[in-house]
């Protein structure tokens, strides 16, 4: 997972410094390589999620322990930016 997540926050960053600039063409190229790489991290996740799906029914039925509580949160968070990105997808980018 953290194979992905660097190029993600990498191009989101580059992304977000290429937004004050004047080039459109540097924009575009930073969020083609942001959508790219944000979709193998969701394609990564995805995965992660199905190999470790026994974990997940565990701690349904067990309840949360010290380091269930700490996967149950960083899986909120997954989710939360993957919906925030899918609905980003829609926004016309740069008004330039």
């Amino acid at each position: 997972m953290i194979a992905t997540f660097v190029p993600v926050g990498c191009s989101g960053i580059g992304l977000h410094l290429a937004g004050h600039g004047t080039d459109h063409e540097v924009w575009h190229a930073w969020a083609s390589g942001h959508i790219a790489a944000g979709l193998l991290f969701l394609a990564v996740g995805v995965r992660h999620v199905t190999i470790h799906w026994g974990r997940y029914k565990g701690m349904l039925k067990r309840g949360a322990g010290r380091k269930s509580k700490i996967t149950m949160a960083l899986s909120v968070v997954f989710a939360v930016v993957v919906a925030a990105g899918i609905v980003l997808l829609g926004v016309d980018g740069a008004k330039r």
